[in-house]
């Protein structure tokens, strides 16, 4: 079975000599050196990571520790040696018996700096490490995307996370080589497999995470645990849904000149989405872009079985796009690479097969990357049916990684293959305005009466996963 990495605290001595660091190396590392470097990881199981804040001026840092811990803070500076510091105090969240999860909001920031920072609990620090905010709001910049990293595939192989680990470690350092000022890693829901602590360990293992903030989205393989809700530090979370997963809910954050709308689309209640996305966009009028990011594939097809959820999340999901003026819905779920045509009220307006570049789009674009972990192809030699609102669509066993490169009129994809190291598909969106080709678009009675319905069945849906949380802690605790 795998085996949780936290460390379970045996004694007071044990509290006292937490330590926060880990061995930094640079570039990819070779298999052995990795290996060697998730020895003494995994054992500290602190699983640091940063996160972005809403905008450039913050940021987000969060990690494991004995419950037994002091007060935790992160101290930051513009000095290597820590000098002048500023110290920020945080808080914490039981994450298990003897754990806790560690959450410290860095705020204050200028824009184009260097800083320099190390976490601490009591008297005992971290490593220092470094980040660099963007110097405005309008600077170009690039983000890695992917989806579906599932950070182990068998629960017998205790092997399985470090594998995975490194799979992605060697995928990050691959799209650095490309971009080595890549200012954001995004993942589209379903770090986890099973939602082991253990595995939330494994997925910020990479040093890169120390260094570029981390922004996730909850799939569904995340909800299967309860852990993604301790593990996740988020900014403007959205807090007055009707009904919300448990273990989080949307949420936003600026970069650039771009808003970032991550929705938990566990939570079928398209009345919530709604007020969300309409809150963040009225909080930032003068954003240029807008990218929503969640994990269920709308249009992809590829798994028939799937249509009809398809058909449903379409109909919850599309119409807030539309209305909202959404550029780019980034998604996974299905683990088949595609790129829709532009589509607006659920409708082709413009196919995008024979294009590589759109401007002024009437509607938005839905791109679904590959899994690096769980690549899925062809079964039987033949290719399964594609969704015919797509216009994009790439099958390989090989790792798709994506890098997005955002300037103050286009927003480029770009995606490789990481065996091949070879870029195969370049699609860019440019627009002239905040609205670009966007035809306004507002609700009608079909639309606010599905809403309601769905606040219902995400009721419905909540209780159940409730139950389900409530059954296996039962189970573990009293060995029902």
């Amino acid at each position: 079975m795998i085996k949780k990495f936290v460390g379970k605290p045996l004694s007071v001595l044990l509290c006292a000599a937490i330590v926060l660091s880990c061995s930094v190396f640079s570039g990819s590392a070779a298999k052995p050196q990795w290996d060697e470097y998730w020895d003494d990881y995994s054992q500290k199981g602190e699983a640091l990571y940063m996160s972005p804040g809403s905008d450039e001026t913050s940021r987000g840092f969060s990690w494991y520790s004995p419950s037994c811990s002091g007060k935790c803070f992160v101290e930051v500076s513009t000095s290597p040696d820590m000098s002048g510091a500023i110290k920020f105090p945080g808080e914490f969240v039981k994450a298990g018996d003897a754990d806790r999860r560690n959450r410290v909001t860095v705020s204050g920031l200028s824009l184009g700096t260097e800083y320099y920072y190390r976490c601490g609990i009591g008297s005992v620090y971290s490593d220092i490490y470094s980040f660099r905010t963007l110097s405005s709001g309008s600077e170009d910049f690039s983000l890695f995307y992917t989806t579906d990293i599932h950070i182990t595939e068998s629960s017998e192989d205790e092997y399985a996370i470090r594998d995975f680990s490194y799979n992605l470690d060697t995928t990050l350092n691959a799209a650095l080589e490309r971009r080595e000022d890549l200012a954001l890693v995004l993942s589209g829901g379903d770090q986890a497999s099973y939602g082991l602590v253990s595995e939330y360990i494994g997925l910020v293992a990479s040093p890169v995470f120390r260094s570029i903030p981390f922004a996730t989205t909850i799939g569904n393989h995340d909800r299967k645990a309860p852990t993604y809700k301790h593990f996740k530090h988020v900014p403007n979370e959205y807090k007055n849904y009707i009904t919300s997963s448990y273990i989080g809910s949307d949420y936003w954050f600026v970069m650039g000149d771009v808003l970032f709308l991550m929705l938990d689309t566990n939570n079928p209640s398209a009345e919530d989405h709604r007020n969300f996305v309409k809150k963040a966009v009225a909080e930032n009028p003068d954003v240029y872009w807008r990218v929503a990011v969640f994990h269920h594939d709308l249009y992809g097809g590829r798994i028939p079985k799937r249509e009809q959820e398809n058909g449903l999340l379409r109909m919850l999901l599309t119409p807030i796009m539309d209305e909202f003026k959404v550029d780019l819905a980034l998604m996974g779920h299905s683990h088949f690479y595609t790129i829709s045509n532009v589509m607006f009220n659920d409708k082709t307006v413009l196919p995008t097969a024979e294009l590589d570049s759109v401007d002024n789009p009437a509607g938005t674009i839905y791109m679904v990357s590959g899994s690096i972990n769980r690549p899925r192809i062809e079964t039987g030699g033949e290719a399964p049916p594609l969704g015919e609102h797509i216009g994009k669509s790439y099958l390989t066993e090989e790792k798709i990684y994506n890098i997005i490169d955002f300037t103050d009129d286009s927003i480029a994809i770009h995606s490789y293959t990481l065996e091949s190291g070879e870029e195969f598909e370049s699609f860019t969106i440019s627009k002239t305005s905040n609205d670009g080709g966007h035809p306004d678009s507002r609700p009608g009675f079909k639309d606010t009466i599905v809403r309601y319905i769905s606040v219902l069945v995400g009721i419905f849906n909540n209780l159940g996963r409730t139950l389900d949380y409530l059954k296996d802690y039962l189970t573990k605790t009293f060995n029902f």
